[in-house]
């Protein structure tokens, strides 16, 4: 019975200090979402030049073993691309928010031509698709058209998600220890 209530205890601690680490990014990202897009465009690029290090570094360690890789050709690629990225900030943002953003507009469009094909299926809820389809067209296009606001809404909803689910689990944590309480005065 001991090391069972150690385990949960153990576990408590773990949930309470990733749920405070989660509140205070969370609060970072809700404070200052440019900040958090700044350190997410750095580290993204700093990651590519990174591996273009390591792909290089893995050619010139192998080169004499007969292998045929393409390690030196992705090394230098993903070096130019991590200094790139580091020099043209919001670069990595924007791409990734353009490529959200088509992937989205996208989805919208086969949904579309889904809804029709359902109606003429004879499916009665055609008509809610179809308009859950049009809005996700309509998001695609907005954030395309405004990548850098929709990732900085992004960031800001991500941190209030964050916030609510730490508090959640501190809720979660006070039950649970009056639970354990009331279960050991009762024992």
């Amino acid at each position: 019975m001991e090391v069972e209530v150690k385990k949960v205890m153990n576990i408590k601690k773990y949930i309470l200090i990733f749920s405070l680490i989660a509140f205070v990014l969370g609060i970072i990202q809700v404070v200052s979402p440019e900040f958090v897009l700044k350190i997410l465009d750095y580290l993204v690029g700093l990651c590519v030049l990174l591996l273009g290090l390591f792909n290089i570094i893995l050619y010139l360690k192998n080169k004499n073993k007969n292998n045929s890789t393409n390690s030196l050709s992705y090394g230098i690629i993903l070096l130019i691309l991590g200094i790139y990225f580091l020099t043209k900030k919001g670069f990595v943002i924007e791409i990734m928010a353009l490529v959200f953003g088509f992937y989205i507009m996208i989805n919208g469009i086969f949904g579309i031509q889904f809804s029709f094909e359902s109606r003429d299926k004879g499916f009665a809820k055609w008509k809610i698709l179809l308009i859950a389809s049009v809005l996700n067209f309509i998001l695609g296009v907005i954030i395309l058209f405004f990548p850098f606001k929709s990732a900085l809404t992004l960031i800001l909803w991500n941190g209030l998600f964050m916030i609510l689910s730490a508090l959640i689990n501190l809720v979660v944590l006070v039950v649970n220890k009056r639970a354990l309480k009331e279960k050991t005065v009762s024992i």
